[in-house]
């Protein structure tokens, strides 16, 4: 039911701060900064709902969720939490090192 350690995001010391300990990456160690990004696939069966859900998204209503959840809602404000400039988003790839054959 648990685990002992994960590589995730900074928010993710804002979801459960009594039961997490965090170890933030250094500045230098950062290679990219991840978003999350909105989009209606081709398949959405409601494709209306769809695009009024990201409308609420980009709302200054659903921004203020978005920052209550302490992500960063532009890569300036990215920068700023990471402490560097680094791409944000893209592709990173994986090192054929870190992959089990």
């Amino acid at each position: 039911g648990g685990v002992d350690a994960v590589l995730g995001w900074a928010v993710f010391k804002a979801w459960a701060p009594e039961r997490l300990d965090i170890v933030p990456l250094q500045p230098e160690e950062i290679v990219r900064i991840g978003y999350l990004p909105i989009a209606v696939t081709r398949y959405a069966r409601n494709r209306d709902g769809a695009l009024r859900f990201i409308k609420y998204l980009r709302s200054p209503a659903g921004r203020a969720v978005y920052a209550r959840h302490h992500y960063a809602l532009t890569p300036e404000e990215a920068y700023r939490k990471a402490g560097t400039r680094r791409p944000v988003g893209g592709e990173t790839r994986i090192l054929n090192d870190w992959v089990k054959r």
